[in-house]
């Protein structure tokens, strides 16, 4: 199961949900509609926010296991190069 949380606020009485880039356009959706018990930002708050890294989600989805494993060896390296007092 793929699940999508979506905080939004009413507009004119009703509520906007854009279909997720990885979930399939024209498939059936269920939705539960429930009140958020603490107040949290938003799409459109965080959206403006300056440091917004939600546009970078499932960026890398469509590389290569090639590519992967390239990516993985290459950031294995970087970080074995660090220092670390344990």
């Amino acid at each position: 199961m793929n699940a999508h949380k979506e905080l939004v606020k009413p507009q004119n009485g009703m509520l906007m949900i854009p279909v997720p880039e990885d979930m399939k356009e024209g498939s059936l959706f269920e939705v539960f509609i429930a009140v958020a018990k603490h107040k949290k930002k938003t799409r459109q708050e965080t959206s403006s926010s300056k440091h917004d890294l939600s546009k970078l989600a499932g960026i890398l989805k469509d590389i290569s296991q090639e590519e992967k494993d390239k990516m993985d060896k290459f950031f294995t390296g970087i970080r074995n190069e660090w220092v670390r007092d344990i």
